[in-house]
């Protein structure tokens, strides 16, 4: 589906959630790893050429129809200013209060990999190339710019989905395409791990969306 969606000259738009429907955070989620199955999700949706439609509230990991948790805001509001109808606890964490000031919050999440998405433009413009971890339940794409090189590097996309860490090696693939490199180096990642990946060797963990840069 992705390498389709890339291929496709036309402007294609993405959408999980909107009215009528269940909540992607309700369908997908196992109880335990909700927002990390939705920064999964978050990832698949900003990390290709299509345009992606985000339903309110689907930022922060709403399961409901209910009406927007703004919690207590962290900025004072403007004198004058209507409060919310509907204010969700400051403690609930699925409210924007909540996650306004935690850096590792799913809607700061989707505020990076947006900015990521209209500043890179490997990540917004490349074609992308699928690798075959299905086996694993790895999800996992090249995004290979015309003329890449050690200045305009390959980006690669990891998602794992399963709920166990997974060990995972991209050397044969990377060879495959005949794509230089001995590690990735971190652009952006879920979790909050640290360091670069060798391609030999990575473990993703659980839930986990990785993307890095193709270096050698």
């Amino acid at each position: 589906m992705i390498e389709a969606i890339q291929s496709n000259p036309n402007s294609l738009l993405l959408a999980t959630d909107g009215p009528g429907i269940a909540r992607s955070a309700a369908r997908l989620g196992d109880g335990r790893h909700n927002f990390d199955i939705a920064k999964v999700l978050a990832a698949a949706l900003l990390t290709n050429r299509a345009s992606s439609l985000i339903y309110y509230g689907q930022e922060i990991g709403l399961a409901s129809d209910a009406p927007m948790p703004w919690g207590t805001p962290v900025v004072p509001a403007a004198a004058g200013a209507r409060k919310p109808a509907h204010p969700a606890p400051a403690n609930d964490p699925v409210s924007v209060a909540a996650q306004e000031s935690d850096h590792a919050s799913l809607l700061n999440w989707y505020r990076q990999l947006s900015a990521l998405h209209h500043s890179n433009r490997t990540l917004s413009s490349a074609p992308s190339i699928m690798l075959n971890h299905d086996d694993q339940n790895v999800l996992a794409w090249v995004r290979r710019p015309e003329g890449a090189s050690l200045k305009n590097p390959p980006l690669v996309v990891i998602c794992n989905l399963s709920a166990q860490p997974v060990h995972l090696s991209l050397k044969d693939d990377m060879q495959k395409l005949h794509l230089r490199g001995n590690f990735l180096r971190t652009v952006i990642r879920s979790d909050k791990g640290m360091g670069p990946m060798t391609l030999d060797s990575m473990t993703i963990p659980a839930f986990t969306v990785y993307i890095g840069e193709l270096k050698y």
